[in-house]
């Protein structure tokens, strides 16, 4: 319906009651304000207040709504329920858009999540480096060193310097080659090295210098202000964030294991060559008595190997100017190897490639387990 002509014929019917728009406004409970909308066309009452006004002007309800020009032939009851339709549509209408925007809420949220997760992923996957550092000569061991390398610090820890002569160290320079020219890291008292440095700040690592500093670091030591021993470190990574999903912890030790290994085949080659090259002690052979003996000499080193049927263990003991030095102990059947070093009475276990402290104070070194292997060798040819 026209809301033009059904204003004006609320007006009509008003004035041919000679009634004003405040006198039918508190006729009907509304203010003059609204009885002037409906008569410009502005607003047009619903159904309860059209009934309402019909019956105060005296006027059939149809003939109100339909006027003397009415554009359609429209029934009351066809008009409400066109503005009943109106409004269930409005509500559709209403209800679509409120899902879109739902819908549009959770889209937004998903997205963002993945730029989240893409930026993280960006900036952390393969970030975070841990490596180990070592290094050993004939006067010094350096062992339980650490270097990590994240994408918000750097951390290095020099670990422990054991002297293998009487003098312990009393400093260090820390230093890297480059350019065949000495970079120096640190000049310090060698009694603990650490060192913490915000990612990029360079005081100590230049971040363009990373990964020669991996490969080419070195370490001066002095005891009494004169250096004694200079020598290259050893870099081995032992972790990397590379793992998209966590997959749970496992026991810290050398994957690699040692560089020569002794298999099956070797192990009886190994059986084979005790019974053949090892000696009794004074010739006697009663193994009932002592235990057979095989020794090598290089110089002023004496290495001693003795064999104990019991156990299958295989024993090696190492001594300096006839001073005893270290030993191990090697169990044929497991691989199992039991170091022990007389100077700090320190001691390990290397099992199946991981390592077990047994004393206090202890360091493990992987030339070590070199060390036994290459000994071995005289003993398989």
């Amino acid at each position: 319906m026209d809301k033009k002509k059904i204003g004006n014929s609320i007006k009509n019917a008003r004035i041919r009651n000679n009634l004003t728009q405040d006198e039918l406004a508190d006729k009907l409970y509304v203010t003059r304000q609204t009885v002037s909308k409906w008569e410009t066309g502005i607003n047009l009452p619903d159904f309860t207040m059209l009934k309402k006004t019909s019956e105060i002007l005296k006027i059939p309800l149809e003939s109100l709504l339909k006027s003397e020009e009415s554009i359609d032939n429209k029934t009351t009851k066809e008009f409400f329920e066109d503005k009943i339709h109106m409004k269930e549509n409005n509500l559709t209408y209403k209800k679509a858009i409120k899902n879109v925007r739902w819908k549009n809420t959770i889209l937004t949220v998903i997205l963002i999540l993945i730029l989240f997760l893409g930026y993280y992923f960006i900036n952390t996957f393969k970030k975070i480096h841990l490596y180990r550092v070592t290094g050993e000569t004939e006067k010094f061991l350096v062992s339980n060193g650490f270097f990590l390398n994240t994408r918000e610090k750097i951390y290095f820890n020099l670990g422990s310097i054991k002297s293998k002569v009487e003098k312990q160290p009393d400093r260090i320079k820390l230093y890297y080659i480059k350019n065949n020219d000495e970079q120096l890291i640190l000049d310090a008292d060698a009694s603990k090295i650490f060192i913490k440095e915000d990612y990029g700040y360079g005081e100590y690592f230049p971040i363009n210098d990373i990964e020669i500093i991996l490969n080419n670091l070195y370490v001066k030591i002095y005891t009494d202000k004169k250096e004694i021993d200079s020598f290259k470190l050893t870099i081995t990574e032992e972790y990397v964030n590379e793992n998209l999903f966590f997959k749970g912890t496992k026991s810290i030790g050398l994957e690699d294991g040692p560089s020569v290994k002794i298999d099956n085949p070797i192990k009886d080659n190994l059986m084979t060559k005790i019974k053949g090259k090892f000696k009794y002690r004074n010739n006697k052979n009663i193994k009932e008595v002592e235990e057979p003996i095989f020794r090598i000499k290089e110089n002023n080193t004496e290495k001693i190997f003795s064999y104990i049927e019991t156990g299958n263990y295989l024993y090696l003991e190492i001594f300096k100017n006839n001073k005893f030095i270290e030993y191990y102990m090697y169990q044929i059947d497991t691989e199992s190897i039991d170091y022990f070093v007389e100077k700090d009475k320190s001691s390990w276990n290397y099992f199946n490639g991981n390592f077990t402290c047994l004393s206090d104070d202890c360091y493990f070194s992987k030339e070590k387990i070199d060390y036994f292997y290459e000994c071995l060798e005289p003993i398989l040819k």
